[in-house]
């Protein structure tokens, strides 16, 4: 995951360069940031990291769910749908709207209808709150593993 992390983080710094009005010292600053973010890929694919990265929806949301909800396959199972959901919305994908939407009667004359999501706090706080006890989670065990490698810097 770190090495898709460095992959991610470099294109954001490349794109960086085409930013209107970039002084030289700005473009040699991203070049450096680029030729460190290099660097700390190979590294990382060289001590076992995944060149190519996991799939997030595939691999890594449903092992971390079962990692830190291994108690509670219903916990499980509403991260994953949560996943499903959010990731939808947040791709503008519409059936993710349209499972929570009540859909009108079509107008005469009229291609489309009206619809009507409804919510509440606890629905928009429950992605949330799992997202935190993952990350919360996850970073702990990020910190062990920097810990024990001593000799590694991530």
């Amino acid at each position: 995951m770190i090495v898709e992390a460095y992959k991610r983080l470099r294109q954001f710094h490349l794109e960086c360069l085409n930013m209107p009005d970039l002084s030289e010292e700005d473009c040699k600053k991203i070049h450096e940031q680029l030729g460190w973010l290099d660097g700390r890929r190979a590294t990382a694919i060289e001590v076992g990291g995944q060149p190519r990265g996991l799939n997030i929806s595939d691999d890594v949301i449903p092992f971390a769910a079962g990692y830190v909800f291994r108690d509670d396959p219903g916990k499980q199972n509403s991260v994953m749908l949560l996943w499903r959901q959010m990731s939808g919305d947040a791709h503008a994908l519409t059936w993710a709207l349209t499972l929570r939407a009540t859909l009108g009667p079509p107008q005469k004359g009229e291609p489309l209808t009206a619809g009507t999501a409804t919510g509440s706090l606890e629905a928009i706080a429950e992605p949330f709150a799992a997202s935190f006890l993952l990350l919360k989670r996850g970073w702990s065990l990020f910190d062990q593993r920097c810990e024990a490698a001593s000799g590694i810097n991530f």
